[in-house]
């Protein structure tokens, strides 16, 4: 009437590790681990212990019925790769056109390496996509992000080396009658 807890398999396999940073979230880049060819580990489904350079750092389901050939697993935060998402308020600007509004958002995201090896980072954010008729957006730049212009997600694949800092930017142009002001903050 006891449970017990059997180890059934322990292997070690090549993994490619990528961290996934939004700072519009989250300040913190996320570290996962991507295991390809997942076929040939002829896993069961179950509980599976996770350890990372030694250490303990947590437990997840494997679920042997997935059709894709790539696990990924997460190993959670890593403050050795540090993100911030700050406004430019250089380029900010707002302006009353008659009975309408122009409105300029610039961000800058930035990325630091304080890792001893190089990393691969994808950085994900967003500007607003209006489902209204008197509500017009426009992305004026993204620094060469991959855009999804149904749900506005900015996607930037990033290689940086041991102590590189580099930036990414983007600006929006907002275009609406005064009258609209609220329903953009909802």
């Amino acid at each position: 009437g006891r449970d017990y807890q059997l180890k059934i398999k322990e292997t070690r396999v090549p993994v490619e590790y990528v961290y996934h940073a939004v700072p519009k979230m989250n300040p913190a880049a996320f570290l996962t681990a991507n295991i390809g060819d997942r076929a040939a580990l002829n896993l069961l489904s179950g509980t599976a212990s996770i350890y990372f350079k030694g250490t303990f750092t947590g437990n997840t389901y494997l679920d042997a019925s997935q059709t894709a050939d790539t696990i990924t697993l997460s190993l959670g935060p890593d403050k050795s790769v540090a993100v911030e998402r700050t406004g430019n308020r250089e380029l900010i600007d707002k302006r009353f056109i008659g009975n309408d509004v122009r409105e300029i958002q610039a961000w800058s995201l930035g990325l630091r390496n304080n890792r001893q090896e190089p990393v691969r980072v994808i950085l994900y954010d967003q500007y607003p996509v209006s489902e209204l008729k008197s509500v017009q957006v426009s992305l004026e730049s993204h620094d060469d992000a991959t855009v999804d212009e149904k749900t506005g997600e900015l996607r930037w694949e990033i290689s940086l080396e041991p102590n590189e800092r580099q930036e990414r930017n983007f600006t929006y142009e907002l275009n609406y009658p005064q009258g609209n002001a609220r329903l953009l903050r909802e």
